[in-house]
């Protein structure tokens, strides 16, 4: 599948993350503040945390931690995000990414960047599947609904069209319903 190729591609992508790298970017974010970065970096953390937008204050919060933010990463299940809210995410990063790339003190974390794009990649691929297995589903329950009741029709159809119960509601009798003789 696709999408597995994706985040494969997109956790080797984040093998590379250090605390080193975390400390460096920290600082580089406290002191320079460069504008794409963050940018990016709002983006990225808006899809991890399966929001519309992000700001400053939840991305210090995510990068506090080395080993929570990249277990986050490794680990976040993409059938739990909203597809719509990873699509405007996944275009804001590809929108801002070559503007970062240009900035000096950016371009080291650009792999970073590159596993929100793949990861966003993977978690579209898994969630339109998902997707049209809910309309499969549910298509599938509305030919089920549609059969039981055309079954119903059928059966009373076949009830009112039998000739011994025609002839038993029109007053008719024929006493070779059955092997029991029937008084009148």
């Amino acid at each position: 599948m696709k999408a597995d190729e994706d985040r494969t591609k997109a956790n080797g992508l984040i093998e590379k993350f250090t605390e080193e790298d975390l400390v460096e970017l920290n600082k580089i974010l406290e002191i320079k503040m460069p504008t794409f970065l963050i940018m990016e970096l709002e983006a990225l953390i808006s899809m991890l945390r399966d929001k519309v937008e992000a700001n400053h204050v939840d991305v210090k919060f995510y990068l506090e931690d080395f080993e929570k933010f990249k277990f986050k990463m490794e680990y976040i299940d993409a059938t739990t995000l909203n597809i719509d809210n990873v699509k405007a995410q996944r275009e804001t990063m590809k929108r801002h990414r070559d503007d970062m790339r240009k900035e000096e003190e950016s371009a080291k974390f650009d792999y970073i960047v590159e596993w929100g794009l793949q990861f966003a990649k993977h978690a579209i691929g898994v969630l339109e599947v998902s997707d049209q297995q809910k309309k499969i589903a549910a298509l599938e329950l509305k030919i089920k609904n549609a059969y039981i009741k055309s079954r119903k029709l059928e059966t009373v159809v076949d009830f009112y069209t039998d000739k011994n119960i025609v002839d038993f509601h029109t007053g008719i009798r024929d006493f070779r319903i059955s092997e029991k003789t029937i008084e009148v």
